[in-house]
Parts: structure tokens; sequence; C-alpha cells
């Protein structure tokens, strides 16, 4: 894979502008920038108000909803496409590519009791993996209740098993607490903590079944009033919640215009380079799409700040013409895995349509700040912040000339920064925000880009539906668009800012495409293509880097084909492919990991999914399945299964009707564990190793349950069963431990206590055996895995003194 592009580097020199261009490069001592140019520079981007940019940013966030798929990205689109037509812009074109977007179809509501049959509207949220917020056409009811920040104190003594749960949304991640106790769908509404961090832990990576909803403040007011009322007759109110979030394949659109640069030659010593003017060609690119937790509620304001400032800079352009050749490029589906740039990239670098270019400036503001600067490298690919050497040191010129050109023309060296000299940790304190740069996919690929980025700007209400006009700070992004506009017109004039390269980069962009299939017939043996099918690959690091999707998610063609022109990842990456249920919004099929599965190119069985939340730890992961006969508990011949982990979280997929022993791991702590639905009544029952081995060869979770309740104390509890079978068969052959006594026997208790805990419904104290238990647990399993390793070494020992 390889992008067409000019091997360039700046070299210092002074360039006025128009009529005030030099012949040659100047000494160190001399300005960059021309007083007289200067002055010019700041009066054209004067004009620029905070009025202007307010006028704007207003008519943009009135669109409704800028994700893909929804009404406002369409009039986004054609406002943008409008204005570059309207300017007069040269061969304004507008590229079309499909992507594929959770899309709320408005049927979001919620019925409570008390209040006369009144339909209440909710707003899904982002789905977990491929999983949305769809329920059943019929809904999802249960007794409504106020679980506060969803801590396990907060949640003490209430009915959260099977219930409705409204929940502040400053609670962090703390919905996987209901979650792991039984609740079957969770609000959240605004408490005064709505936060772009707050929105990232409310989504999971993995296709946990758990609803989730966002109310507006007058909904949730009612709902609490609702809550109290019940409770001063010593009740709870019931609901029921009817919401659909269908994945859907939507067009998305790249605008893109020119400005032809002058029909020249450079003049003599720029950079050595014997071309014309307009043969070099600037890019100036921007993303006009939006995001939001809640898709349907997606105003962006903060996120129109880059579009707002490439229109406002391309008014003064056209009226004072660069002699580069600019091309102005608008780009959609920017929070969706950056595939709008993506698919730029891949599709003019093609020959059939190829668009050659020299630098990308990409324009990623927000307002509460006054201050930019560059960077070569965002945290999408490097979530450190860590630069590569080679194309820092390739674009380092570029933004050390830039950034130099900026400080004299306002006589302000802290008005912009050069971040791409800067040292990582120094960038990391500019830019306190994760970012996904669309110039970071240009250097990926082997090409020069560059992005003009707001510092020290947290962009707290980013990726929430919050994210409103309101709260925009027009004063400060007025400065940053004067800012970038002075830049682009001087570089759009400077001689000596391209020439030849310092380092050719390396083209790191692979295209993945291939089939996917269904096991289909009774044995699973004879395969058939599968169409329509969710295909996805997840980017390594979080699951949002500020309101950017690291999950990209493809749909199979009629032939069970799918293509990711641009996997943006330089380690290995699974491809995860998953058939959805139209009405439910439940996995169907999903890959076959097992034995029988072919791990290169995914196979797709009939599947039950069983969710469940509180791992051992956030790391635990699924090392093997075992699907056992529901008759006779012996394991199933043909072995179809799959699973995913996450941040605690973890999904298993087994035929429907089946049940299922599952081995996990953490590398938290060496200690291997099997859930195997051990009975709990063999905490206080004392029988046989062989009847316990004979029962758990039987047991197994059955996986039409859809959700494992209060895992780890069932792993705990199955944990310790099995660590007493082995005890057990180690007495018979005269072998004890009585450390391992004591601390099983503590454990045990620990177990009792969480267990009576939990039926109390005394979740904090639940939470703090259940915690104490896995520290014994790791302790046990030390001491069994010595005392076995001791059997074995005396064994061996005996053997060779009776083969001498």
């Amino acid at each position: 894979m390889h992008l067409t592009i000019r091997r360039i580097s700046p070299c210092l020199s002074l360039v006025g502008l128009a009529a005030l261009l030099l012949s040659g490069p100047a000494s160190s001592s001399t300005r960059l920038v021309p007083e007289l140019a200067a002055r010019q520079l700041r009066f054209l981007v004067s004009g620029t108000t905070p009025a202007k940019v307010r006028r704007e940013i207003d008519w943009i966030v009135g669109m409704g909803s800028r994700v893909p798929g929804y009404a406002g990205a369409e009039q986004a689109h054609k406002h943008v496409r409008n204005k570059m037509q309207t300017l007069r812009l040269h061969d304004v074109r507008t590229d079309t590519f499909a992507v594929e977007m959770p899309i709320d179809t408005g049927e979001g509501e919620i019925l409570v009791s008390g209040t006369m049959g009144e339909q209440l509207r909710i707003w899904s949220l982002w789905p977990n993996g491929v999983r949305t917020s769809t329920v059943p056409p019929a809904g999802v009811g249960g007794t409504l209740v106020y679980g506060g920040g969803g801590t396990w104190k907060e949640l003490e003594g209430k009915p959260v098993q099977d219930s409705i749960l409204l929940l502040d949304f400053a609670s962090g991640q703390q919905w996987t607490n209901a979650a792991s106790l039984g609740a079957r769908a969770i609000l959240f509404f605004d408490n005064g903590g709505v936060s772009r961090k707050q929105a990232a832990a409310k989504f999971l990576s993995v296709p946990i079944d758990m609803p989730r909803f966002w109310v507006e403040p007058e909904v949730a007011d009612l709902l609490l009033r609702r809550i109290a009322e019940e409770e001063q007759k010593g009740t709870y109110p019931s609901a029921r919640v009817k919401a659909r979030l269908d994945w859907r394949t939507v067009p998305a659109y790249n605008v893109y215009g020119w400005l032809p640069g002058i029909d020249e030659p450079m003049p003599e010593g720029a950079g050595g380079l014997k071309k014309k003017w307009k043969d070099q060609v600037l890019v100036i690119q921007a993303y006009y799409d939006a995001t939001s937790v809640v898709p349907g509620i997606a105003p962006g304001a903060e996120s129109a700040a880059g579009i707002v400032a490439m229109l406002q800079m391309a008014e003064i352009l056209v009226r004072h013409r660069p002699d580069y050749t600019i091309l102005l490029l608008a780009t959609s589906a920017h929070f969706a895995g950056r595939q709008g740039i993506n698919d730029f990239l891949h599709r003019h670098r093609q020959k059939s349509d190829l668009i050659d270019f020299d630098l990308m400036l990409s324009l990623d503001l927000s307002s509460h700040t006054d201050r930019t600067v560059t960077l070569g490298a965002g945290t999408y690919y490097t979530p450190g912040w860590e630069a590569e050497e080679d194309a820092q040191a390739t674009l380092a010129p570029f933004s050390f000339r830039l950034s130099q050109a900026v400080q004299e023309i306002f006589k302000d060296s802290l008005r912009h920064t050069d971040g791409v000299s800067a040292s990582d940790s120094t960038r990391q304190r500019l830019v306190p925000v994760p970012l996904a740069l669309d110039a970071e996919a240009v250097t990926f690929l082997g090409g020069h880009g560059l992005a003009v980025v707001s510092a020290n700007d947290a962009r707290q209400f980013c990726d929430t539906p919050l994210d409103t006009a309101d709260r925009v700070d027009f004063e400060s992004l007025a400065v940053q668009i004067q800012t970038v506009t002075a830049m682009v017109m001087w570089a759009g004039k400077d001689p000596f800012l391209m020439g030849p390269a310092r380092h050719e980069l390396q083209d790191h962009g692979e295209t993945v495409a291939g089939n996917i299939r269904h096991a289909a017939g009774n044995s699973g043996s004879e395969q058939i293509l599968a169409p329509d099918a969710l295909v996805t690959y997840q980017q390594p690091g979080p699951n949002s880097v500020a309101g950017v999707r690291s999950l990209v998610v493809d749909r199979t063609d009629s032939a069970g084909r799918f293509r990711f022109d641009i996997i943006g990842s330089r380690q290995p990456n699974r491809i995860e492919a998953y058939q959805i249920d139209a009405e439910t919004g439940a996995i169907n099929l999903a890959a076959d990991r097992g034995p029988e599965g072919d791990r290169d190119d995914p196979v797709l069985f009939e599947c039950q999914p069983l969710s469940f939340i509180e791992s051992a730890s956030d790391r635990s992961v699924v090392d093997d399945i075992t699907l056992l006969q529901v008759a006779d508990g012996g394991e199933v011949e043909t072995q179809r299964w799959g699973g995913e982990s996450a941040a605690g979280a973890t999904v298993v997929y087994a035929p429907p009707g089946s049940r299922v022993k599952i081995q996990m791991s953490s590398s938290d702590f060496d200690v291997p564990y099997q859930l195997v639905s051990a009975p709990a009544q063999w905490l206080q029952e004392s029988d046989s190793a062989a009847l316990i081995e004979a029962a758990t060869i039987e047991h197994g979770y059955a996986v039409d349950q859809g959700v494992l309740l209060h895992p780890s104390l069932a792993a705990l509890r199955d944990m310790w069963i099995q660590d007493g079978r082995r005890m057990r068969q180690l007495a018979d052959w005269g072998i004890r431990s009585d450390a391992f006594m004591v601390v099983h026997q503590n454990n045990r208790q620990l177990l009792l206590d969480a267990t009576a805990h939990l039926e109390a419904r005394r979740y904090a104290e639940y939470d703090a055996s259940v915690r104490q238990a896995w520290g014994l647990q790791a302790r046990s399993y030390e001491e069994i895995k010595a005392v076995a390793q001791d059997t074995v070494f005396s064994v061996m020992y005996y053997l060779a003194l009776l083969l001498s």
C-alpha cells in the first residue's frame, strides 16, 4: 500500500506576502515574515469576529444530530458543499462512501405507573460493541429504582435485580455493578456531572446485553418524583421501556474544492525545486460530523469548530489567492474510526482518481482556549503520545516554520506552539485530552500530515448531548481562527515551505478483505456465505478517543464479502463477525473460536450469548469453553463456541440450549479459574471427591439464561469446591497441608458471608467479602500448587530409587 506524495522538507528563509516575496534564504537573524506582511495579515484576518463565528456555529448545531445517517449529517453536507460553490471554488466534488452507524429509530419510550399512561421519550446510548440497546418489541419491564451514582453503597437495600434503574450520568462505569446484580435496563440523566470522560464510561467494547438510555431533565424529574411518592408508601413504581437502535449502512460524504495556484515558476533557490507554484498542493482539511454517546442527540458545537474555521478561512483565501494550489477538504465519519479521511486517502491514491499533494494541514479545534499547537501525531496509533522518530524529523521543519511565522505575525510567542519538536510529556501537557487526528492517517500511510489543534482544552462536553452552542467560547475560537487563517495565508505564498524530504516515511497501511461464512446444517459441516453480517476490528486502546470510536464496523454484501481499506494498526488484530436479529438486536450468529473454527477467516455459527460483568479483574480473558450435553452432562462432540472479554466484561457464545464450562485467566494474578456451576449447597455440605467430580462434570451454565449474575461469587464458589475436591484426593494419598486447610476454611466463611450479604442487599459488604476472597483464593491456589508439585517430585524421586 503506497500513498503518492511528493518528498518535501522546509528550509528557513524570509518570505513576505505577494509582492514582498524575496528571492533567497535569509540569515538566521532576519525575520521570517516582514513587518509589512505581518500587518497586512493581521488586518485581513481581523474580519473573523466572534459574532460571525457564533452565527455559523448556531446554524450548524441547529441542523440536529450530525452522526452519519441522521438528518443533521445530510444537511451539514449540503451546507458545506453550497458554501464551497458559493465561494466559487474550482471543481467542487463530493465523494460518497458507506459507513455502518447505530441509528435511533425514535421509538424509545418509558411508561411509568401512576402517570396515566404518559409516554416519556428516552434515547438509546452508544452500543456495547455491536450489541445495541434495542429491546424486544414488547419492551422490558421492572421496578423503577433510583441508584444515585451506582456504587455498591448507594445500591444498598434496593431491589436491583429485574429493575429499571435510574442513575446519575456522573457515575463513571459503576453501572456495571447494577448489571452484575441483574438490572434489566439503565437510565442516565444529567445530575450536573456530564463530561466526555463520563460518556466514554457508558459503553463497552464487548457486546454485553445491557440496554442503556438517556433521559432529558424533565423526564428525570418526573421519574424521581414518582420514585419518591412510592417510597413514602414503602414500595416502588413499575416501569416498562421500549427502544430500537439499528445498525444501518448509511451514506457519508467528503466534499472538496480547489483554489488553483499561479502558473509561474518557483523562484530560484526555493528548496532547489524546478516546479511551478501551481504544481505543489497544500490540503486544508476539517471534519464536519459530530458524535455523542447518545447518537440521536449529537449537537456537536465544539466539533464544528474546525469546519467553521476552514469555511471562514476560505472566504479570505478566495479574495487573496495563494500562490500554491490549495485543496479545501471537508470530511465526514471522523468519529466513526476516522473513516472519512481513510476513504479520501485510499480513493485518491488510485491512478484512476489520483490527488497528489505535498502537505495536509488538518484543523482539529475546540473553543475553550485562544492558543493553538501543531502536532504530527495524536493518540490513535500511540496512546501515550509517543512520536515515531522518522515522522517527527520529517514534520518538525514544517511545524517550526509555521509556528515561527505565526509568532512573528501576531508578535506573540505564546499564541501558537510547535508541538512536533516538543517532548512527549510536553505534548501531553499542551493537549490534555487524547486525540485521534486525521493528519495521523496521512503520516501513517507515508505522507506528510500536520494537525493544528487547540491547546490546553479538555473538551469537556465533546461526545455528550450537552455539546451545545451556548457552551462555546466564541471569543477564544475567533482568535484561533485568525491564527490558522494567517498561518495558511502565509504558507500559501512561502516558496521555501516545501522541498526535498529528509526521510522517506514508511507506509503502514494494510487493506484487509475476505468472506464470512456460516456453518449450516445439523453438523455444521456445510459452510455457506453469510450476507448482511456485521464485521468489526478493534483499534488497540480505549473504546473512544475524544469521541472517535475505536471499533470499526463493516457489513458483508450479498456474497458475504467485507473490506477494510485501511487497517489503522501496527499490531495484530482479530476480525470478528456477527449476525444480528433485526427485531431484538440480539446476536444470533457469532464467530466460532473453538477447535472447529477457522481462526483466520471467521466462520459463524448459530449461538446464544451469555453475558457477565464483574469478572475477577479487568484483565480476565476466556481461555477455553467446554460444551456439555444437556441430557447426561457429557461433552458435545462438535465444540463450537466463542468468547470476548474486556474491562471486566465477558460474552460467551454457544449453541442455543447448551450448557458450558468456562475456563478463564487474568494477567493481574496467576490464578486460572473455571466457571462450572457447582451447587451452592456444597459450601456447607461435605461430599466425597468422586461425587463432587462427577457432579461438576454434569453441571455447567445454561447459555439460554442470557446473563450470569454475580459472576465473581460464582467463580469463587466453583474454585473453592474444586480445591476441596483436590484436597480430598491428596488426603486419600496421605498428603495434607494444614496451612492450606486454614486458608480454605477462611475462604469458605467469606463466601458464606458474601452470599448472606447479597441476599440481604448489603451490596458494599458483599463486594468487600468477594474481594477478600479473591485474595485468599490466590494464596490458596499457590499453596495447593506447591503441595501438588512437591507430591510429583516425591513420586519421581522414589521411582528413581526403585529403578536404580
